[in-house]
């Protein structure tokens, strides 16, 4: 069987598929002491080229390096497929050469660090480059590199926008670059910051799990407690503005199973598809608790201990607000992000900020040690790169709504708790107030200060962790 493939800039590939495999591959024509690469035609063998040459034989069989090609000799090489993330991954130089016979994990794919990814890498193998000027390891393949300059930084950092420029797609199958995160170069193309964290039994530091722990868990899925609470995407959850608990990965919500308006107690919570039924609508209360607004109970870990063992189920069950039915979120080390498109600075931008800096909102997300934050065991939010951590101003441990927040060198107080509601507030757990914008704006402009104010779990005090996944 064969099919065919676009390819920039020269026509189309053919594929063929080999006996014993059920995957097509394209066939190509590489000139034997030259650089360029050429897509087959129908012709067989010899892909519509003159027999001088290497053919690439499509194979799973093992690769290996073309040798004792010459003129007028074809020499057929089994060739292996590459993941578009790895040659992305390759897309920087490093440094030394690219020597024939170097193996694929210590090279990249470019040259030209001045350049980012200006041109293709090449080498000094066999008689290359002779009787020219350039030598072959700077004379790679230039289209379309050498349009990839400095200038065009941001397409470096950008998948999508990267693989759009070098390939050519069918129509639909284009990479979509309207995202909401680039995790390579982080930056809010949307209303609010996609991510999500994962959700922890306070008493038993166990996290909310897909049982079997599936990035897409099928419609059913019981949802469990385990002891592993990486941000990984597979244990992202995130509220949405209607109450609905979404599984970020799966896109499936919380739902009691059967579906039932008035779940009985010990109703199991699955994931499935839909979220904007009301019959899916939690609230947190204040004590932490995640609680079925239509049904008045809560989330229980079943049998109701507080520290459940590893594979508890969850349940919906009558009662709320005990210390066992507390929920949080776990932020753990990375930039911290609101609702609005902005991400917590240091008032100035430094890494290194004075004892009393102002913490402020700014529409800069990307990845610099000045905005990495982290949680600390004792819930003291730690300006990393200083090692300062965020107080009230004044230092009190109850103190006035609209006490604005700023970082100081003491750490390790209890008057400096903070914990991540299941909502995205960030509560300071000494007087129960959350993090505002200062003005209280769903979008809050560049350099809006941040104060502690009376309410929480509201989606203009939404934050979400920034990490590169």
């Amino acid at each position: 069987g064969s099919t065919t493939i676009t390819a920039a800039p020269h026509g189309t590939f053919n594929t063929e598929i080999l006996a014993g495999e059920n995957h097509a591959r394209p066939r190509t024509f590489q000139e034997a002491q030259g650089h360029g690469v050429f897509a087959c035609g129908d012709g067989g063998t010899t892909c519509d080229r003159i027999q001088d040459g290497i053919r690439y034989v499509p194979g799973d069989k093992g690769t290996k390096p073309p040798s004792g090609q010459g003129i007028g000799n074809w020499t057929p090489v089994i060739y292996g497929l590459r993941d578009l993330a790895e040659i992305w991954n390759k897309r920087l130089p490093n440094t030394g050469g690219v020597d024939q016979g170097q193996s694929w994990s210590a090279v990249t794919i470019f040259t030209n660090p001045g350049e980012l990814a200006a041109t293709l890498r090449g080498n000094e193998s066999g008689s290359c480059g002779s009787g020219v000027s350039v030598p072959c390891d700077t004379n790679a393949a230039s289209w379309p590199w050498l349009s990839i300059k400095a200038a065009d930084a941001a397409i470096t950092k950008d998948p999508a926008a990267f693989f759009a420029k070098i390939f050519s797609f069918s129509s639909g199958n284009r990479p979509q670059s309207n995202y909401i995160k680039n995790d390579f170069d982080v930056t809010f193309t949307g209303s609010t910051p996609e991510s999500g964290f994962p959700l922890a039994h306070s008493s038993s530091g166990l996290c909310i799990h897909p049982n079997g722990g599936d990035l897409s868990p099928a419609n059913g899925t019981r949802a469990v407690l385990f002891a592993q609470c990486f941000n990984q995407q597979r244990l992202q959850f995130r509220m949405l503005p209607n109450g609905s608990i979404q599984h970020v990965s799966s896109g499936k919500c919380l739902h009691p199973e059967g579906g039932s308006n008035v779940p009985d107690n010990g109703t199991h919570m699955v994931f499935h598809d839909g979220c904007d039924e009301a019959t899916l609508a939690f609230e947190v209360t204040e004590q932490g608790s995640l609680k079925h607004k239509i049904s008045g109970k809560c989330v229980h870990p079943a049998g109701g201990s507080v520290v459940p063992n590893a594979q508890t189920n969850l349940v919906l069950w009558d009662g709320c607000d005990e210390p066992r039915l507390r929920f949080e979120g776990k932020f753990t080390e990375g930039r911290i992000a609101h609702s609005g498109n902005s991400c917590i600075h240091p008032e100035g931008g430094s890494s290194i900020p004075a004892d009393g800096t102002s913490i402020v909102l700014w529409d800069d997300c990307r990845n610099d040690p000045s905005r990495v934050y982290r949680f600390r065991p004792d819930g003291n939010i730690e300006h990393v790169a200083s090692g300062m951590c965020l107080h009230p101003r004044g230092g009190s441990a109850n103190p006035d709504n609209g006490t604005f927040l700023a970082l100081f060198g003491q750490c390790g107080e209890s008057r400096l708790s903070f914990r991540v509601t299941p909502a995205g507030s960030i509560q300071h757990i000494p007087s129960g107030k959350c993090i505002h914008p200062a003005g209280g704006a769903l979008s809050p402009g560049n350099g809006t200060g941040l104060v502690l104010w009376d309410g929480c779990n509201m989606d203009r005090i939404r934050f979400a962790p920034v990490t590169q996944l």
